[in-house]
């Protein structure tokens, strides 16, 4: 289930439209203490929990810590508050990942925030490094939501609906595609069946 399901019947809401994802994927140590390099992600968080290694997560709250949260459960561990290495970090997706490198902890990202994460080490090696398979992870979906309330105004409300339909139009798939950050490219854009 995504997050925007909830709203689906708002009366204010007009549109969404799914504008591109990423996968999210385990990052580590280079070392890699679990031993989960490799490994589905369910698998790996198994690990994580049955060694004690340390992971760290970030602020609580959105789609992020429904995957995190069902992750751990499929990995056979209904509350990971009480393994001996999980920390709660109370801090952004940033600030957690530089965290986790700093003291050799796991961390659940997704390409967009590891490509800022790898671009704010200014030219130093990372000290994290993709640990699971892309290709396992949930798609980490982004919105264009238009929603009409209150005094926005009709012509607003077409404004946004135009960007909207640009939004998955082919020339703005061919720049969610082409952008790159730290030689990646962190986005797809959506289609649809996927």
């Amino acid at each position: 289930a995504c997050l925007v399901d909830e709203y689906e019947n708002k009366e204010w809401l007009r549109s969404v439209q799914t504008v591109m994802s990423n996968q999210l994927f385990l990052a580590g140590p280079e070392a890699d203490p679990a031993g989960a390099s490799g490994l589905p992600l369910k698998e790996a968080f198994r690990r994580i929990a049955d060694t004690n290694s340390l992971f760290i997560s970030p602020l609580r709250g959105g789609w992020f810590t429904v995957v995190e949260v069902g992750l751990w459960r499929a990995a056979g561990v209904t509350d990971p508050e009480i393994l001996k290495g999980y920390i709660s970090s109370g801090r952004n997706r940033l600030a957690a990942m530089i965290q986790a490198g700093e003291e050799g902890g796991y961390i659940l990202t997704d390409p967009s925030t590891f490509a800022v994460y790898e671009a704010s080490s200014r030219g130093q090696p990372s000290s994290l490094k993709s640990i699971s398979s892309r290709i396992d992870g949930p798609d980490n979906r982004y919105f264009f939501v238009v929603v009409e309330r209150g005094i926005l105004g009709s012509q607003r409300v077409k404004n946004a609906e135009v960007l909207s339909d640009w939004l998955v139009s082919d020339q703005a798939k061919q720049i969610i595609s082409g952008y790159a950050l730290s030689g990646h490219h962190p986005f797809v854009p959506w289609s649809e069946g996927r």
